[in-house]
Order: C-alpha cells, then structure tokens, then sequence
C-alpha cells in the first residue's frame, strides 16, 4: 500500500508539474514505448492519467489512446472528455460569442471525426449559440481528421455527429464538398429553425430518415450527390414551405409521392440521376409555381400528367419550359424540364 501511494503522490506531482502541461514535452515522452514514464501509466490510476492528458491539447490528445490499452480505457471514459473541456475552458471562450461559423477551425473539424461523447460535450459548450454553420469546402481539399494513432493518422472519413441535434439555434446548415459518409443522423431533423440544408456533395448514404418532416420551417434542401437508397418518404411532402427541393444523383428507388403536388411553394424539383419508378404522380400539375423540374435518367413508364403543360403559367415572361419527350416509357435517357432561365444563375 505505501508503494501505490508513493506512486500515486509521484503522478500527481507529475501532473502538477508545469513541464507535464507542454504538448512537445507530452509527445517526445509517451510516443516512445520504452521510456519510464511508458511503463509507470501503464499502471497508474485512472484517475491520474486522465488529469496527465487533460493539459494536451482537446484537439489531438486521443492520439495517445493507442499508446496502451490502459491509456486507452482511460481516455476512453466519458469523464475524461469532460475533464478535457474544464482544463482547457480558455480554448473554448473564444467559441461562446459566436452566433456564425464560416470557417471551421481545428476544434470544429475535430468535431466530425471525434468519439461521440467528445463530440456530444464539444456541441453542448462550443456550438449551441450559432444561428448558421456554412462549412462548405467548395471543391477544396475536403477536412482532414486529428491524429488517432502514434505511427500512423486513421484514414476515417468525417460524418455528421448525431449531436448536431442539439443546435437547435440553427436556421443555415451547409456542409457541401466535404466527403462525410455514412447515414444522415435522424437527429438533423430535429432543427426546426432550419431554413437551409445543405448536404450535397458527399458520400452519404442510408436512407432519408422519415422524421424529415421534423424541418417545419425549410425552404432550401439539397441532398444531391450523394449515395442515398431508398424510397423518397411522403413525410417529405409535409414540408409546406419548401421552395428548392434537389435530391438528384443519389441511389433512390419507388415512385416519386403521390403527395408531392402538396409542396405549392415549390420552385425547383430535381430527382433526376437516381432508380426511380412507376408514373409521374398525378399531383404534379398542383406544382403552379414550379419553375424548375428534372427527373431525367430513372425509370419512369406512362404519360405526362394531364395539365403539366399548364406548368408554363409561372408569373414570369421569362419562363421556358422543354419536353424532350411526352412519353415516359422509358425514362431511361428522357427528360422532363420546366425551367426558368434567369434560374441557372441562382442554382
């Protein structure tokens, strides 16, 4: 017992100390397995080691997770990722005044790729307060992750955190170009105050959850570009203020909802590029303010809707709507477009 305490007093001297609270120091001392210090965390309490690491910078510390499966276990607990913030309050006071993110900084994109209990405290005490997060790369080299390991980076592709759910102040949401994969987390559409949605770009795939409709105030939404399976759910029919709607270049299957002539602010429907089937709905023609509409490269069989034509009425001169083909029968190279012209600006 008089061993342990000595060694338990000599760690907490350790983590006292202010040598143990520079990076450089921490990084040369614990990437090599065979210094002394390897072997005494190998051993100390967890308690010990988690207030060691807690001085190392949020954004890179569960590197050191791989240094043993002790370290690991203990910068795997919650606790720790609690601890972490609390250390480092300072980083983090830069974040309680913003109500914007433009430009993501290194703690933003360590967002994407950390564990969620990392991710869920990051979101509660950093993110909460913005009103808009435009993260978009814009063709740019997509975010690259933190360091995971000692020798090597894991080559993990960032996602959107479920804990996104929690900035519930949000009405703009872009993070288009930016390869996330996975699903999109039901918890997205949670945010209403949504306006804008911007996910396209990526490599997600899944279905589109049904709470979708949870987006009562969208008006923009774009999912295209990505690997999205699945049916296209009528709760999306239940986003009455929609006006841009693109769900192009994905994996969908089934009918488009026979519900869709719902959405009357409509002013662009994309659902091309995807596996689609069976007759445009009959609704289509309810659509009178669409100005855009593509469902070219499905496999859509039938006719036009009666009264699509009249689709032509959009209140604007500038309207110019093209039929490559009044037959769907094979839909596989046709193409249905109502377009208005000064709209390949806004797109």
């Amino acid at each position: 017992m008089a061993d342990g305490g000595a060694e338990t007093g000599q760690f907490r001297r350790i983590g006292g100390c202010q040598e143990i609270r520079r990076p450089l120091l921490i990084r040369e001392s614990f990437t090599n397995h065979s210094t002394p210090i390897m072997h005494r965390l190998s051993t100390a309490p967890c308690e010990v080691v988690q207030h060691i690491f807690a001085y190392i910078p949020v954004d890179v510390v569960l590197r050191y997770s791989r240094l043993c499966r002790h370290v690991h276990r203990c910068l795997a607990d919650p606790h720790f990722a609690r601890l972490c913030f609390r250390t480092q309050n300072r980083l983090l006071k830069d974040y309680e005044m913003r109500v914007g993110s433009m430009v993501p900084t290194a703690l933003d994109t360590a967002w994407l790729f950390w564990p969620s209990h990392f991710q869920s405290l990051f979101a509660e005490v950093a993110l909460v307060p913005l009103t808009s997060l435009i993260w978009s790369s814009q063709r740019k080299s997509p975010p690259s992750g933190p360091s995971f390991g000692c020798d090597k980076d894991y080559q993990i592709p960032p996602s959107i955190p479920p804990s996104i759910g929690s900035l519930v102040n949000l009405q703009y949401l872009s993070m288009s170009y930016m390869s996330l994969a996975g699903s999109i987390p039901e918890a997205l559409f949670c945010l209403h105050n949504l306006i804008y949605l911007d996910v396209r770009h990526n490599n997600l795939s899944g279905h589109i959850p049904c709470n979708i409709n949870g987006l009562s105030q969208v008006q923009r939404l774009y999912l295209d570009h990505n690997n999205l399976t699945g049916n296209i759910p009528d709760s999306i029919t239940e986003l009455k203020g929609l006006h841009y709607l693109s769900l192009s270049h994905n994996l969908l299957t089934g009918r488009i909802p026979e519900s869709i002539g719902l959405l009357v602010e409509l002013r662009s429907l994309e659902l091309n590029d995807n596996a689609l089937t069976g007759p445009l709905p009959h609704t289509l023609p309810d659509l009178v303010k669409l100005q855009h509409f593509n469902c070219s490269n499905n496999f859509l069989s039938g006719s036009m809707p009666a009264g699509m034509r009249r689709l032509s009425g959009c209140n604007t001169a500038q309207t110019l709507i093209k039929w490559e083909t009044d037959d769907f029968i094979d839909n596989s190279h046709a193409s249905s477009v109502v377009e208005e012209q000064q709209f390949c600006s806004v797109r």
